[in-house]
């Protein structure tokens, strides 16, 4: 699949990325991340666009989308960041949190690779006395979301989140 960036106008109808390979490179360079260097350029894209389907699958953004016809969640009109300046196009810290879930992607699947959160029902805890041991199991059966957390991809996104975010993943 050819990756497909969408511009800040929103005008892009089949888009499947924020960015491209060159921005993703540039930001890890920056940070000497050798898992992303080593990774062929068809890995890359593979990896951007399942961290674009994160993006737009597993938040809920404040705003709304810029245009009728986009299938991405960014651009959106009426987000406005500290100052009260309103953003336009897609914002840097988008950008950011994609490369910071694409080098997850290119190694995991990022709906599946973290703990359980305390969100999905207990289904087994022990605790003995005697000895300091604890055991907690959670029951994934019943349909309740476990959420995944990516620290820095989800620092970078703070800012366009509002009340309850996380769509949450099985």
């Amino acid at each position: 699949m050819a990756l497909i960036v969408q511009n800040d106008s929103g005008t892009i109808t089949n888009a499947n990325s924020y960015i491209d390979v060159a921005y993703a490179d540039s930001y890890f360079t920056a940070r000497n991340n050798v898992t992303w260097s080593a990774a062929s350029t068809a890995n890359k894209e593979a990896a951007l666009v399942k961290a674009w389907q994160y993006i737009d699958t597993a938040f809920t953004f404040v705003g709304q989308i810029a245009t009728d016809t986009q299938n991405t969640e960014f651009p959106r009109l009426y987000i406005y960041n500290s100052a009260g300046k309103e953003l336009t196009g897609i914002d840097v810290k988008v950008k950011n949190a994609q490369c910071e879930y694409a080098v997850i992607a290119l190694s995991q699947d990022l709906t599946i690779n973290q703990t359980p959160s305390a969100q999905a029902p207990i289904k087994k805890e022990m605790n003995k006395a005697d000895v300091v041991e604890t055991e907690v199991e959670y029951d994934t059966s019943k349909g309740q979301p476990i959420v995944y957390s990516y620290p820095l991809g989800d620092f970078w996104l703070k800012d366009f989140l509002g009340g309850n975010t996380f769509n949450g993943y099985y």
